[in-house]
């Protein structure tokens, strides 16, 4: 009660494997988070995996960092980049 107004969102690792990706997004399901925040995609020698993992677990990606700089190095995903990240 009195937290209504808040959204959940589950903040992943972008480092992390696909079997990593899945396994949080099912960990999490209960909690009904309204979507993915990938961290650290400046770190990730590849991005497919995570981007795998939220489709096949119909979780919407709404942000990504990419530095140590949070808020500023917070955005939200855009498709052609992200397109690139994937396909080099």
């Amino acid at each position: 009660q009195g937290h209504d107004h808040m959204e959940i969102f589950l903040t992943i690792s972008a480092v992390g494997s696909h079997r990593d990706v899945t396994a949080a997004c099912q960990r999490y399901a209960a909690v009904s988070p309204r979507g993915v925040i990938f961290t650290k995609l400046d770190e990730a020698a590849v991005a497919g995996p995570m981007f795998s993992a939220t489709l096949s677990d119909h979780m919407p990606l709404v942000g990504i960092t990419d530095g140590q700089r949070i808020p500023e190095d917070l955005h939200a995903p855009q498709p052609l980049k992200l397109v690139e990240r994937i396909l080099p």
